[in-house]
């Protein structure tokens, strides 16, 4: 790129603010302007700069109040370290930034002078936190990356910030430096600002006035460059590089696995040996070092739905319900209305989304009290399968079967007076082995487990999917059961014919199944395994049960 002039270099550096700079206020020209305080920055003490602000390490900085609500800046130096703590009773909302602006003490234009250093933490806006910096060179602001060091300590109503800088990388001259700082809010009513009444904000068509007038700026003196390191060893300059560098990795990978689950679910293998360090141990990692972000929330939730771990999806979900961002509710409350769907609570589910449609755009009004409406039906019907069920627990006549498999035992009662030819059918491949050694060669998240197929016992899960076993029997219809939470499906092709797959309903299927199947059983005891179940996971037998005895049978006790 060729030299620019610096007039030039100052038109592109206001073209590249523009977007950056926050929500759009009043444009201003340039008038006259207070002149900004003079501040002789103190030494402090040893900071641990862990996020969380403690008095005894700050005690001796100086202290400016942002706002009349307790938003408080620190300022300190130490071994030619720039030290900075901000501490707020409020929440860091979503969109939320922190800059801070330095130039050279001298400099009458502020942000626009060579060798002014923007700085810009995002804790929300990507899938980390991070620190941006940028400074003004021969050819127009330029991304740098200086020794700078941020971390936070973030509630829902509080928010602690500890910030270390080396001098060596601002623009300081004869002891002395310009600075401005501001907190974006976004959608508060008012920015915590640092001198008061800069305008720090975006205006449309140019750079803000107040940061294009430096003589307003706050200056720094007393400040006393050092070499590198400055005030914490090399060591642990290097480790906290590393440690952001490896946050970056660990969430950028979690993030990419869980928005794959959340978009592609329905295609995805559950394979929670991979999917558990992948999503959860990533996040968990982080969660040591730093606050976890709604969108860090709202993606492990996800994760946990696809998991079947749904109790603690729907713990996550009822917090990020409550959020500020009316946004991040309502798509936790979306999620929160799938997850008590897919557990057949469908009263909760139609509550969700009534809920979510107090925080949706009007418009969206009418399909959600209509979707609460198809919910609420759905419910009508799982009751009446729940009432068939309970029929078929108080029947001792209806034959039962154990898959064992490496999580435990699931019992299923079968459905023989509906469906008697399946019934059969089933038990009689099951008395011959065929399933002894299979594996579920298909498991979906949140959807359902196959299985059945002889082939998987040689050839393995990826090559399964083929298998018809020894015969088929006609589709039958079983007209008192329905394709809901733990139904026994069998697995059909396009011929209306069952072989020897089939499939286990995680949740029931929403949209529904597209053409008949044939259900001839349910899952009566170990929900729990049957969640647990991933991809290839073996089913290491069927074992037909002994019949149940009767109610006044002298062996009903061993029966059972």
């Amino acid at each position: 790129m060729r030299f620019r002039p610096p007039a030039a270099a100052r038109a592109a550096l206001v073209l590249a603010l523009l977007p950056l700079l926050g929500p759009a206020l009043r444009a201003e020209e340039p008038g006259a302007l207070a002149a900004g305080p003079t501040l002789g920055v103190p030494e402090v003490r040893a900071v641990q700069l862990d996020g969380v602000v403690r008095e005894a390490e700050w005690e001796d900085a100086a202290r400016i109040a942002l706002d009349e609500g307790g938003t408080e800046l620190r300022l300190g130096q130490r071994s030619g370290t720039l030290l900075l703590a901000l501490t707020s009773p409020l929440a860091w909302p979503p969109r939320g930034h922190l800059l801070a602006f330095f130039a050279p003490p001298g400099a009458p234009d502020g942000l626009l002078a060579a060798g002014a250093v923007r700085v810009d933490y995002e804790p929300f806006e990507h899938d980390r936190p991070h620190v941006i910096a940028h400074r003004v060179g021969p050819r127009g602001e330029e991304r740098i990356e200086p020794r700078i060091v941020v971390r936070t300590y973030r509630t829902s109503t509080r928010t602690e910030v500890e910030a270390a800088v080396q001098l060596a990388d601002l623009p300081v001259a004869d002891g002395a430096l310009r600075m401005c700082l501001r907190w974006s809010r976004p959608g508060a009513p008012r920015d915590p600002v640092w001198p008061a009444g800069l305008d720090l904000g975006a205006s449309p068509g140019g750079v803000p006035a107040g940061l294009r007038t430096g003589g307003a700026w706050a200056r720094l003196a007393d400040l006393v460059p050092g070499p590198p390191p400055g005030a914490f060893p090399a060591s642990r300059w290097a480790a906290w590089a590393a440690e952001d560098l490896e946050i970056a990795r660990r969430g950028a990978a979690a993030h990419a696995v869980a928005r794959e689950l959340r978009e592609e679910w329905r295609k995805m293998e559950k394979r929670d040996r991979e999917l558990v360090p992948e999503v959860l141990g990533n996040l968990d990692w982080i969660a040591e070092r730093e606050p976890l972000s709604p969108s860090d929330l709202l993606e492990r939730a996800h994760a946990l739905r696809f998991l079947n771990r749904r109790g603690e999806a729907a713990a996550l979900l009822e917090v990020l319900a409550h959020a500020e961002a009316r946004g991040l509710a309502y798509r936790a409350l979306k999620e929160l209305a799938a997850l008590r769907a897919a557990a057949q609570d469908f009263e909760a589910a139609a509550r969700a989304l009534e809920r979510a449609g107090a925080l949706a755009h009007p418009d969206q009004h009418a399909a959600l009290a209509a979707d609460a409406a198809r919910l609420r039906e759905r419910g009508a019907a799982w009751a009446a399968e729940a009432e068939a069920r309970a029929g078929d627990a108080a029947d001792p006549r209806l034959p039962r079967v154990a898959l064992h498999t490496p999580h435990g035992s699931l019992r299923v009662v079968l459905h023989a007076p509906d469906v008697p030819q399946a019934v059969a059918h089933f038990l009689a491949l099951a008395r011959e082995g065929l399933y002894d050694g299979t594996l579920f060669h298909s498991v979906k998240g949140e959807g359902r487990v196959l299985g059945g197929d002889p082939l998987s016992r040689e050839a393995g899960c990826e090559a399964a999917g083929t298998g018809r076993g020894p015969r088929q029997i006609p589709l039958e219809t079983n007209a008192r059961h329905g394709a809901w939470r733990g139904a026994l499906v069998f697995a059909r092709r396009q011929k209306e014919e069952n072989g020897c797959q089939f499939f286990l309903l995680v949740a029931p299927p929403d949209p529904p199944l597209d053409r008949p199947h044939t259900v001839f059983g349910h899952v009566e005891a170990g929900y729990a395994v049957l969640d647990r179940l991933e991809q290839c996971d073996p089913l290491e037998r069927v074992e037909i049960l002994p019949p149940r005895a009767t109610a006044g049978d002298p062996g009903a006790g061993a029966a059972r």
